[in-house]
């Protein structure tokens, strides 16, 4: 059967149910990504495995709290996630360690649309749910082992017109400096979820449930320092919709690697230096431009 597929990635977490309120630093730090191998549950009452899921997946659904949640989970992490509390200052993320990297990858999967999915064999699926939690094991039967592989020259298709306007991506050769850099499905990652961070926080917030929740969540905001905001969860909804939501999404990530990647620059640099063996045979116009005419000087004189 054939999924309908919709570049949709969804957050649909009762957060409320696990942190009533939580902590926000006025300034979040980048994303940073680490992943955990999660190895199939043994037998019936695996403390191991259920530890290392529920961990991860509670780790990464407190994404706002951001650099904050070393504070959060200082004595809940298990034994085998101790050693996070090395990198107190860095904005992690936990991503499932799966063959293939689905979950790992899933922001930049859903904003592919559906002819460049098809185009590079890639399955339909209908939605992705953000963050990742480790328990997409159904979606894994789909993909075929080279699943990476067709992920990043899809994606680097779908980005191209970001980066080069004018000239398809087939007019360079592999090892361009701009071709390498947008198959690179790592330095894409991480302005992704800038990107659905950012969306997120527009979202409106989960309600007080009583008057005792009010008076806790004042009192919580008055033993803050100044640099941390406590509020109640976010509520769940579509970080995006349909594809053109997701390439304005696109558009978005291609700005947040600018601003934090120095994405023109390098893509400037790359352009400066150029020579001809950069180019594919495949003609364009930037390996070969439109001649100027001739300006006619005349002499009145």
């Amino acid at each position: 059967m054939t999924l309908t597929v919709i570049c949709s990635l969804n957050y649909t977490i009762y957060l409320q149910h696990f942190f009533p309120y939580l902590p926000q630093p006025l300034s979040s730090n980048l994303p940073e990504f680490v992943y955990i191998p999660l190895k199939t549950r043994q037998k019936k009452g695996d403390s191991h495995w259920t530890n290392c899921h529920v961990a991860l997946h509670e780790w990464n659904i407190s994404w706002e709290a951001s650099q904050l949640r070393h504070e959060i989970f200082e004595d809940k992490l298990p034994a085998q996630l101790k050693w996070i509390r090395k990198f107190e200052d860095a904005n992690i993320y936990l991503l499932p360690d799966t063959t293939p990297k689905y979950e790992a990858y899933l922001p930049l999967y859903h904003l592919l649309p559906q002819r460049t999915l098809q185009n590079f064999n890639l399955p339909l699926l209908k939605r992705g749910i953000w963050p990742p939690a480790g328990f997409s094991h159904l979606e894994l039967l789909l993909f075929q082992p080279n699943f990476e592989s067709q992920l990043s020259e899809a994606f680097a298709h779908h980005v191209w017109p970001l980066l080069v306007s004018g000239s398809k991506i087939k007019a360079f050769t592999k090892d361009d400096p701009i071709v390498l850099l947008s198959h690179s499905l790592n330095y894409w990652l991480s302005y992704a979820y800038c990107v659905a961070e950012e969306r997120l926080r527009l979202f409106p917030r989960v309600e007080c449930e009583n008057d005792e929740q009010k008076k806790q969540l004042y009192k919580i905001r008055r033993e803050m320092p100044t640099d941390v905001k406590v509020n109640r969860p976010l509520k769940g909804g579509c970080i995006w919709t349909g594809e053109d939501d997701a390439w304005e999404a696109t558009k978005q990530i291609a700005e947040v690697a600018d601003k934090h990647g120095k994405l023109r620059e390098i893509i400037e640099a790359v352009k400066a230096n150029r020579v001809e063996d950069d180019f594919s045979d495949y003609w364009s116009y930037v390996a070969c431009p439109p001649k100027r005419s001739p300006v006619l000087m005349l002499d009145w004189n």
